[in-house]
C-alpha cells in the first residue's frame, strides 16, 4: 500500500500562515486552486472536488491544536477527484495512467506557539520509498 511519505512536492506550492485559530483560517486561494484543477483536470465529476474542499473545510475547523499536522491528497483524473484514501489505496503501476495530476494540502502548527499555522498545497509526484 502506498503511503503519504511516497508523494514528494514538485512545482506550485501556495502557503498561508496565520495567527488565527483553525476555524479562522481563510483557504481563498487554496480552494479557488483546487476548483480550477477540477475544471481543468476533470471531464466530469469536478464537483467531487467540493465534496472533499468540505471534508478538508470541516477537519480543519474541529482540528486539535496539540494535533502535530493534518494532510489531503486530491488525485485529479479524467473522471473525477480522489482523495487521500483512494489515492493512496491505488495500484502503484496505474499513478501515472490514472491521475493527470495530485496535489497535497499539509496543515501544521508550530511546536513553540501552537496558535501560529501553516497550510501549504503543492503538487506531488509518486517515488517509491527506496528512491527517497
Amino acid at each position: 500500500m502506498l503511503s503519504i511519505d511516497n508523494f514528494e512536492p514538485y512545482g506550485f506550492e501556495a502557503e498561508i500562515e496565520t495567527w488565527n485559530r483553525p476555524d479562522m483560517i481563510n483557504l481563498s486561494d487554496i480552494t479557488d486552486k483546487i476548483i480550477r484543477l477540477a475544471a481543468k483536470d476533470t471531464e466530469r465529476f469536478a464537483g467531487d472536488a467540493v465534496i472533499s474542499l468540505n471534508s478538508m473545510q470541516k477537519e480543519i475547523t474541529e482540528w486539535d491544536f496539540t494535533a502535530d499536522s493534518r494532510t489531503w491528497l486530491y488525485g485529479f483524473r479524467e473522471s473525477g477527484v480522489d482523495h487521500l484514501e483512494w489515492v493512496l489505496n491505488s495500484n502503484i503501476r496505474q499513478l501515472p495512467s490514472r491521475y493527470r495530476s495530485i496535489w497535497r494540502v499539509d496543515l501544521s502548527s508550530h511546536a513553540d506557539y501552537p496558535d501560529n499555522i501553516t497550510v501549504k498545497l503543492y503538487r506531488v509526484q509518486y517515488r517509491a520509498r527506496n528512491e527517497i
